[in-house]
């Protein structure tokens, strides 16, 4: 369901399992300048000396054709067909010590500017972007003819607008909007169809690819005190919606304290120690 974030939450969390031999078919959706890739992927294993396919196109004969792929060498690369030598790569290198953390993946491009490649929100490389996209004979969990994924993917969103253009903080959950191609939530949990729930119908095929549960998803959007869905304002311990804690604080900076200031500017809780004025009439005072 959507709440009042305009999130779209609810039901059980959960995601594919491909066992290195497994992917999910996507029809083709044809050519677009303006493009964002993205997904939630976590590695069960990951071989050294061999390629990985995340997402892409079964060949490489045809201008756009994409592969999203782990190097044999360990690097994560999105190649476009026709960007010549300018395929987009990261400096880290994914080894087995990777495997079983949750990374979110990001393509973005825009129509004669740049292309960047994200890991977690943070820009790794950028190029130029030379050539529109081709989603053309793609999958998910597999590149080329024979490189496949051997672990989970939670979400997969494609986005026919450049989202990224510097560093982000990744969505735990993807969402959809007018710019969305097709939004995989994996909420299905049974079946062979991934279902797209952007509104498109852009439905995906599983082949292989086993259903796991990965928990209960929590609609984390709530009112402040103040009132505002999704808003920050919380209360202080004085009580006051958005308050600093000072408003009840003692002589000590203490919200709800009971250290009081004497008449000698002493402040603290012990009322034994408090001044008296002297026969002079000094607080403090020794006459």
């Amino acid at each position: 369901y959507i709440n009042e974030c305009e999130d779209c939450v609810g039901g059980t969390d959960y995601a594919l399992s491909f066992n290195g031999n497994d992917y999910v078919a996507i029809d083709d959706l044809g050519h677009f300048d303006d493009f964002t890739y993205e997904m939630w992927i976590n590695f069960d294993n990951i071989p050294s000396n061999q390629w990985i396919g995340l997402f892409g196109s079964t060949g490489w004969t045809e201008t756009g054709e994409i592969h999203f792929q782990i190097r044999d060498n360990g690097y994560l690369e999105f190649a476009v067909n026709d960007f010549g030598s300018e395929y987009l790569k990261s400096e880290q290198v994914f080894n087995q010590n990777n495997a079983g953390t949750w990374y979110h993946f990001a393509f973005s491009q825009e129509k004669d500017g740049l292309a960047r490649l994200f890991i977690n929100g943070i820009m790794v490389d950028e190029a130029n972007a030379l050539v529109p996209v081709y989603i053309h004979n793609t999958r998910i969990g597999q590149s080329y003819y024979n490189r496949f994924l051997d672990g989970k993917i939670s979400e997969v969103r494609m986005s026919d607008t450049n989202l990224y253009t510097e560093d982000f903080t990744p969505n735990s959950q993807l969402g959809y909007n007018e710019h969305t191609i097709s939004y995989y939530a994996f909420n299905a949990g049974e079946g062979d169809i991934l279902f797209d729930y952007s509104g498109n119908e852009n439905h995906a095929t599983i082949n292989g690819a086993a259903w796991i549960e990965n928990g209960t998803v929590l609609d984390d959007c709530v009112q402040d005190c103040a009132g505002t869905w999704g808003g920050g304002l919380v209360l202080d311990e004085c009580n006051i919606c958005g308050g600093n804690n000072s408003t009840c604080a003692d002589c000590a900076g203490t919200p709800n304290g009971l250290a009081t200031l004497d008449d000698c500017d002493v402040c603290d809780a012990d009322a034994s120690n408090d001044c008296v004025q002297d026969c002079a009439g000094t607080w403090g005072g020794d006459a």
